[in-house]
C-alpha cells in the first residue's frame, strides 16, 4: 500500500507528545490508522491517541467538545460550541429568507470526478439550496460525466481535497475538456467558483464554518453583502 502522507519520525521523537489527535475518515485527506499506529510505536511510548470521526456538520462542532474534554478544557470547547452554532444559525435563517433555491454541485475530484459528501452537503443545505448527486454524512462519492449533464446544475464550486483556491484554479482546464460543458446553466450563468477547500471544506474543522458564510455568498450574494470573503478564499471562474 502507497503511504500517502509520512509522519517525521525523528521530529515527532523530539517533540515528545503526550497527546495525539487524528482523524478515522479518510486515508487521502491526512495520516491514516497505520501511519499513526507505525509513528506511535517508533515513539518508543504511547502516548495519548485521541480519534475524531466526524460526517456532518453537527459531528465537527461535538467533536470540538469531545476534544476539549479528552485535553481538560471542556468549558472553553462549550463556549466555542455555542459561539459556531450561533454563526451558523444565524447565516442559515438569513438565506431561509431567499425567494430561489438553486441545485448546487461540489466538485471535490476531477479525474475521476468525485462529488464532496460528508459535511459539505448539509454545508449547502444550510444556506438554502439543493445539493446535487452526493448526500448528507455519506463519503464523497464517484460521479460520471454523463450525471453532470443530467444534473445541470444552477451553481458549480469546484473544491479540490486539500487544494487552496490557485492550486484549483491551475487544475480547472481538465474540466473544460469535458463535452458539453460549456452548455450546463452554471457556465452559461456564470455561476462556476473555486474555494480554498483546504482551509474550509476539506477538513473537518471549525474553519467548515467559514465554509457555510462563503457558500451563501456564493449562493445569495444580494442576501449577504455584509460579508466580506477574501480572493483567497473564493473566486469565481466564470
Amino acid at each position: 500500500m502507497v503511504r500517502i502522507y509520512v509522519v517525521d519520525d525523528e521530529l515527532l521523537k523530539r517533540l515528545r507528545p503526550d497527546v495525539i489527535v487524528a482523524q478515522g475518515i479518510c486515508e487521502v485527506c491526512s495520516p491514516y490508522l497505520n501511519e499513526i499506529a507505525r509513528a506511535r510505536k517508533a515513539l518508543g511510548y504511547q502516548p495519548r491517541l485521541i480519534m475524531l470521526d466526524p460526517h456532518d456538520l453537527d459531528g465537527i462542532l461535538h467533536s470540538i467538545i469531545q476534544l476539549a474534554r479528552e485535553l481538560g478544557v471542556e468549558d472553553k470547547g462549550k463556549e466555542l460550541f455555542t459561539e459556531l452554532r450561533s454563526r451558523i444559525d444565524r447565516i442559515s435563517a438569513r438565506a431561509m429568507k431567499a425567494s430561489i433555491k438553486p441545485r448546487v454541485l461540489c466538485i471535490e475530484w476531477l479525474k475521476p470526478f468525485f462529488t464532496a459528501g460528508h459535511w459539505v452537503p448539509q454545508m449547502v443545505e444550510l444556506v438554502n439550496a439543493v445539493n446535487c448527486v452526493s448526500r448528507r454524512g455519506e463519503p464523497s462519492r464517484r460521479f460520471s460525466w454523463g450525471e453532470v449533464l443530467d444534473t445541470d446544475p444552477d451553481i458549480i464550486v469546484f473544491m479540490p481535497c486539500g487544494f487552496t483556491v490557485d492550486k484549483a484554479l491551475k487544475e480547472f482546464y481538465k474540466v473544460e475538456e469535458n463535452d458539453g460543458w460549456f452548455s450546463l446553466n452554471a457556465v452559461k450563468n456564470k455561476q462556476v467558483y473555486v474555494v480554498d477547500a483546504n482551509a474550509y471544506f476539506s477538513r473537518p474543522s471549525h474553519r467548515a464554518v467559514r465554509g457555510v458564510e462563503i457558500l451563501a455568498k456564493i449562493v445569495h450574494p444580494e442576501l449577504f453583502q455584509d460579508i466580506k470573503i477574501g480572493v483567497d478564499e473564493y473566486r469565481r471562474v466564470y
